[in-house]
């Protein structure tokens, strides 16, 4: 404790001072206090570090490393608008003011010669890959702007009735001689530039025009309120048409579903029952260790094996339990046919295939002339009668938490997609 107060350090003394009994455990506290000195200096001179190199970063980054004309410079035509901050000192007589301003530096006027070139890139583009050819039988695609989205282009038919503005070729009652005129003007600022192209429309698939002429009159049908009945033509742009209304038909879909719903009710028509059995066969195995148990204390009291059994069932005749059920069953065929009762419990047990019960009326055959020795082992046999009860709960336990983590995944989904709804709302 002496070597303790020399210490210079008083902030450790009141930290660490309280402490000082645990040198008796052989705690050394100058070791403790060095090391806290020495992480201390680790972590300054971590801080220090950092602290410096934010700083050289910030300074070489501020303003992207660009001098004040640099900044300045606008951007090529179509390229992207930037801001950039500026300090300006004004002054007003006496009065001086200081303050930061945000400036928006937009990208550079377009440039005649810059304008001609663009809409020579945009020709090019028109007669290599949208007008490749001047004979046509299908829609064509007409672009609204170039690649490069700076020049707009509009599109202008002699025939709309035939081409349409928007590229689409109506192939109905074409003639045999049908040339349309189709001119695109293309358009960048107050530039402008045309092209003109002759279309020459052949026959080809009429699918797109019949389905385009249909949609039309479906249109026109439906708009019409005159009349005491809507009247169906027989023929429209050269298409003859039929009408029929949809009648009543007999669901034939609904027969694979009936069969696999009957083979489902077939192969599981023993299904309740199987679980109901089970379940009163789980009954059954849970009420041996309280019989066994009930055996035990009436050998105990003097009572032999059978006398003792005579006791168990009419105790708990009338209960409901399928166990004494069975074994009123087995004392009953036992009394009428004049059987050991002992020897047809054994029978029974065998047919049961419950293991637990097996051994138990195995151990009862074996040891029933012995009351005393029987009750000896009878014990042994209930005690691990009770730990497999046990562990065949804690087994259910598990079955019965492994069945709730599929809720459980359901609800963490819905609780994401409620966390997420909003976010992805705004966007």
């Amino acid at each position: 404790m002496k070597k303790y107060n020399e210490h210079t350090d008083q902030e450790a003394a009141r930290k660490l001072g309280k402490y000082a009994w645990l040198s008796f455990c052989g705690e050394d506290t100058e070791a403790t206090m060095r090391r806290a000195d020495e992480r201390f200096k680790t972590l300054a001179y971590i801080i220090a570090a950092a602290t410096l190199l934010l700083l050289v970063l910030g300074y070489c980054t501020s303003g992207s490393g660009k001098t004040p004309a640099e900044r300045l410079i606008r951007n090529e035509y179509g390229g992207d608008a930037r801001d950039i901050s500026v300090n300006v000192s004004a002054s007003y007589g006496d009065v001086t003011l200081e303050k930061e301003l945000e400036l928006r530096v937009n990208s550079r006027a377009l440039t005649e010669e810059e304008a001609q070139l663009l809409l020579d890139s945009c020709e090019e583009y028109i007669r290599t890959e949208v007008i490749v050819t001047d004979h046509v039988s299908s829609d064509l695609s007409l672009p609204e702007r170039s690649p490069d989205g700076l020049v707009e282009i509009s599109w202008h038919s002699g025939d709309p009735s035939r081409l349409g503005d928007d590229g689409t070729v109506d192939l109905l009652e074409i003639p045999r001689l049908c040339a349309v005129e189709l001119r695109a003007e293309m358009r960048i600022e107050h530039f402008v530039r045309e092209l003109s192209f002759v279309i020459e429309i052949s026959e080809g698939d009429p699918r797109e025009s019949m389905n385009r002429s249909l949609d039309l009159l479906a249109e026109e049908l439906s708009s019409e309120d005159g009349g005491i009945s809507m009247e169906l033509p027989d023929e429209r742009d050269g298409i003859d048409i039929q009408w029929s209304f949809p009648g009543k038909e007999v669901p034939w879909e609904l027969l694979p579903l009936a069969a696999f719903v009957l083979l489902a009710v077939y192969f599981g028509r023993y299904d309740p029952e199987e679980k109901r059995m089970r379940k009163k066969a789980s009954e059954f195995e849970r009420e041996i260790p309280s019989m066994t148990l009930q055996l035990i204390l009436l050998l105990n009291a003097g009572l032999v094996v059978s006398a003792a059994f005579d006791e168990i069932i009419d105790k708990n005749s009338g209960s409901g339990s399928p166990l004494y059920a069975a074994l009123e069953n087995v004392r009953d065929k036992a009394e009428g046919e004049n059987l050991s009762f002992i020897s047809e419990l054994y029978v029974f047990a065998n047919t049961t295939g419950c293991r637990d019960f097996i051994r138990l009326s195995s151990l009862i055959l074996d040891h029933s002339n012995r009351g005393s020795e029987l009750a000896g082992k009878l014990e042994k046999e209930r005690a691990q009668l009770w730990s497999s009860r046990l562990s065949a709960a804690k087994a259910r336990t598990k079955e019965a938490e492994t069945k709730l983590c599929f809720p459980l995944m359901l609800l963490l989904c819905v609780l994401v997609v409620i966390s997420a709804a909003p976010a992805l709302m705004t966007m």
